[in-house]
């Protein structure tokens, strides 16, 4: 932007080039900005006067899946979904429940939810839209809900649809309902009135929908009530027409006989074939000669285990009198008391193997008879075989509608005592409150928006501005658009100064301080020439200070004890000539005549002297580019190094003419002056590329500017200025 725009794209610049020139930028272009800025304020301040205030007011409610018994409820069934939750969003945003809330709240009441005036340009819209599609118009007010709805009643369920926004929060089971008005009552009553209107919807729908599910049970129950009947009495019919007396229910004597029968055989052969594999076992291990004493009857038996203990009680005597003689009378007694208990015990296991024969026996005529029975039972049981068949089919049908009957009749119980238990699952957590601050419009938001806005406003515009600058106003524009190296940038001359005077009179100046910079660029160190150098100032047009740079160059040589001739090459206008020497075709010879003649003669200059020759434009002629264009130019300015120590040619613009070329290819270094912020971009680079085959090195003297407003672009100027250093007046002299 420092630059003309060149700060808007990074391009080879760094960010901190960019941020130095938008900064530059900003500096210079601080009061459209600022204007911007104070507009943008203005407007907002004013949009702002012009909105309605609104207030908002939040009601918090949470939301459950509501059981449908108190069984349920206990045992926590019932499970609150994310679906569930979000259909609820919905619900609360329905018709049906704004429509109550506006009814709750009485919002018809309200102008805010009134239909209100249209303003001037809305009807002139509409009007203009009936014109163009006449057929497309439709009612006003059309109805928001059901056809009983009215019109006032439809435009504030629109209304406050408009201005309600219900949304879960996060993940939890929580729903907040924010409705905003133009006041904050009317906002909390609102927003009250919504939630007690959703409450009492979810209220309404659950009795409605167990009245519904009651109501199909009773019917049901009545229907199957009359199946059973009939079903029963067919089984009573049956029962009588064919003699069938029942026993258990479904069921006949004979066949609870053959029941109990089988039965009892079954438990008999089991016992039988336990009781038979034990007198097996027995009577193996007695005739084996085995220790009957390990076998679970003997050891079962009470007799068994008493002799046992008392053989083991004169074992043990016995032990203790193992050292006595055999004919001791104790041990005596002893062997023959152990004697008897054993013969005691045999005689018991007997017993006991006797018993289990007697009791295999037992259980085999048992067996007998229990099959002799059951063969008779059999017997009598087919005969009623077939009326049991139709029988059982009977009273498997009446069972079965006695079940249904009983199931539908406890769920008729479950669903009458559940409407005495329903709830909405609706919990009001945090009713709404009467808001104190408004959330619209945000007055801050829209006053740092408009200062923003109007500042980002002013700043395109400041970069507009620039965009279209004519010319240049720094040295980097010139680099970047032409591609050649600025020499100088030369300070703009005060309404009473004088460049020569100025260049004289104060050498520590800025002005002078650039021509003698101008003057180092185009000439270089006096210690590196070979010979003289000649400098050309040329332009793209008149006007451009050429004529002033070439004047103030030549005395800035001379303030440095330089030998300096200065000549007059626009052979046209004579613009240097004019301001130096008007009299000077009077006085001798100018550069036209010189050349025409061929001839001349160069004066004897004392070397330091600071002398400045003025070579004059010379008579009129018909053809100056030919004049030019001579050999006789080249020839005079081969001859002048030696008598001066720099030649400065004020030639003339390069516009559409052949003049500045040719002089440019004479010239050791040329300066092309331009303007600055007056000479046109374009037409600085077309006249370039006219100089531009030339074999003098070329740069760009930058003239006029201000260095108050370079500053504003980056460009610094270093000013001193000693007046206490003062030179006398310059001697300018005409050659011969």
């Amino acid at each position: 932007m420092a630059d003309g725009m060149s700060g808007i794209g990074f391009g080879d610049q760094t960010l901190s080039d960019f941020l130095r020139h938008a900064g530059a930028f900003v500096r210079r272009r601080f009061r459209v900005i600022l204007t911007g800025a104070g507009i943008g304020l203005a407007l907002a301040v004013l949009i702002v006067a012009q909105l309605e205030t609104r207030y908002e007011s939040e009601l918090l409610l949470r939301v459950e899946q509501p059981a449908r018994s108190p069984i349920e409820a206990e045992t926590k069934a019932a499970t609150t979904t994310e679906a569930f939750v979000d259909g609820q969003v919905y619900i609360i945003e329905s018709t049906e429940v704004l429509r109550e809330a506006v009814q709750r709240a009485g919002l018809t009441e309200e102008p805010y939810f009134q239909p209100r005036p249209k303003s001037w340009l809305s009807r002139q819209i509409a009007a203009l839209k009936g014109l163009v599609a006449p057929a497309a118009q439709t009612d006003t007010e059309p109805a928001a809900g059901n056809g009983e709805m009215s019109a006032a009643e439809a435009y504030a369920v629109r209304t406050l649809r408009a201005n309600l926004d219900a949304y879960r929060r996060g993940d939890t089971e929580l729903i907040s309902i924010k409705v905003t008005a133009n006041s904050p009552r009317l906002a909390a009553r609102a927003a009250n009135a919504v939630g007690a209107a959703f409450e009492a919807n979810r209220q309404a729908a659950q009795f409605d929908r167990a009245s519904r599910v009651a109501g199909w049970l009773d019917d049901r129950a009545l229907e199957l009530q009359q199946k059973l009947a009939d079903a029963e009495d067919a089984v009573a019919a049956f029962r009588i027409e064919n003699g069938l007396i029942s026993g258990e229910p479904g069921t006949t004597l004979s066949e609870q006989q053959l029941t109990q029968l089988n039965t009892e055989l079954i438990d008999t052969r089991a016992e039988l074939a336990q009781r038979r594999a034990a007198y097996s076992r027995f009577a193996e291990v007695v005739a084996a000669g085995g220790d009957v004493q390990s076998l679970p009857e003997v050891q079962g038996s009470e007799i068994v285990g008493a002799l046992r203990a008392r053989k083991l009680e004169l074992d043990r005597r016995e032990v203790e009198l193992g050292g006595a003689s055999a004919s001791n009378p104790r041990l005596s007694s002893i062997r023959e008391e152990r004697s008897a208990i054993e013969a005691q015990m045999g005689a018991e296991v007997d017993r006991i193997l006797e018993g289990l024969r007697n009791e295999v026996e037992t259980l085999e005529a048992r067996e007998r008879l229990v099959v002799e029975a059951l063969a008779q039972a059999g017997g009598e049981t087919g005969l009623a075989s077939r009326s049991s068949v139709e029988l059982r089919e009977l009273e498997r049908r009446a069972a079965a509608y006695r079940a249904l009957y009983e199931r539908y009749l406890s769920n008729a119980g479950l669903v009458d005592e559940g409407i005495t238990y329903l709830s909405s699952g609706i919990e009001i957590v945090d009713p709404a409150a009467v808001p104190k601050e408004a959330v619209y419009p945000p007055r801050k938001v829209f006053m740092l928006f408009g200062l923003l806005f109007g500042g980002a406003f002013g700043a395109l515009y400041g970069a507009v501005r620039e965009a279209l600058l004519p010319g240049f106003m720094t040295g980097r524009q010139i680099g970047r658009v032409t591609g050649l190296p600025v020499l100088a940038c030369v300070p703009q001359l005060g309404a009473n100064e004088n460049a020569q005077t100025l260049t004289r009179d104060a050498p520590m100046s800025a002005y002078a301080e650039a021509i003698r910079a101008l003057r180092h660029e185009l000439a270089g160190p006096d210690d590196s020439r070979e010979e003289s150098p000649v400098v050309l100032l040329t332009s793209s047009s008149s006007g451009e200070g050429k004529t002033t740079l070439a004047a103030a160059l030549a005395t800035s040589a001379a303030a440095g004890g330089q030998n300096v001739l200065l000549i007059d090459a626009d052979l046209r206008r004579g613009s240097l000539s004019k301001q130096f020497a008007p009299e000077g075709e009077a006085n001798g010879p100018g550069l036209s005549d010189v050349l025409n003649a061929g001839t001349w003669s160069l004066p004897v200059l004392e070397p330091g002297a600071g002398e400045i020759d003025l070579l004059s434009r010379g008579s009129p002629v018909a053809s100056p580019t030919d004049l030019l264009a001579s050999r006789n130019l080249r020839d005079y300015l081969d001859d002048v190094r030696d008598a001066y120590d720099l030649i400065v040619i004020d030639g003339p613009p390069v516009a559409n003419m052949a003049d500045a070329p040719i002089l440019a290819r004479l010239a050791d270094s040329v300066a092309f002056v331009v303007r600055w912020n007056e000479t046109p971009r374009d037409v600085v680079s077309e006249a370039i590329q006219r100089l531009g085959d030339s074999a003098a090195t070329l740069g760009v003297a930058l003239n006029g500017v201000d260095l108050q407003q370079a500053a504003q672009y980056g460009e610094t100027y270093g000013q001193y200025v000693l007046t206490s250093v003062q030179t006398g007046p310059t001697r300018h002299r005409v050659p011969a």
